[in-house]
């Protein structure tokens, strides 16, 4: 996969989601696993970053990172990890 700064238009993203068990995978277009902070640094970093969920075909890349704030993750009740 390209670097980010070497990307042209977004990185597309898949939301996979596992049969086995509750847990998802996001994964580009190679096949590549990426974390959630990784792509939230780059999202800070000025990099276009798509997520589609394959399942349904929608882009859920606000409702994926509307808890990204300040370059870390905001649980539900508010407390900072």
């Amino acid at each position: 996969m390209q670097s980010p700064d070497q990307a042209q238009g977004p990185i597309v993203l898949r939301l996979q989601r596992m049969k086995s068990s509750p847990q998802a995978l996001l994964v580009d277009k190679d096949l590549d696993v990426h974390g959630f902070d990784a792509i939230g640094n780059w999202i800070a970093a000025g990099v276009d970053v798509a997520v589609i969920d394959s399942d349904t075909g929608d882009d859920i890349t606000r409702i994926l990172f509307a808890r990204w704030q300040d370059g870390r993750v905001v649980d539900p009740i508010g407390e900072r990890r």
